[in-house]
């Protein structure tokens, strides 16, 4: 593999496509004779942007914010451990 970078990503807009730098890539180029795309990264916000472009880096930034604010929102208003009484046992 040459030298890579996701600096040098020509499509750095949109991006190769889902899945271009998964796990598996090379199995699939073997069984479909196909020849392999020959990008790949080691960091997992690299391989974001290879294959989502930047504009995906960013979707899913805002998406990981917004589920992180919105489990902080469900946490806040759960009810305290210290203001519940223990539950009361049934005599038999």
């Amino acid at each position: 593999m040459a030298n890579f970078s996701a600096r040098s990503v020509t499509t750095a807009a949109y991006g190769y496509g889902l899945g271009t730098t998964s796990l598996g890539t090379q199995y699939v180029a073997r069984i479909f004779h196909a020849k392999p795309l020959g990008v790949g990264v080691e960091s997992g916000f690299g391989a974001l942007v290879v294959e989502m472009g930047i504009g995906g880096l960013i979707l899913w930034l805002v998406m990981s914010f917004a589920i992180l604010f919105s489990a902080w929102g469900v946490v806040k208003l759960a009810p305290s451990r210290n203001s519940m009484s223990p539950p009361s046992l049934p005599y038999v």
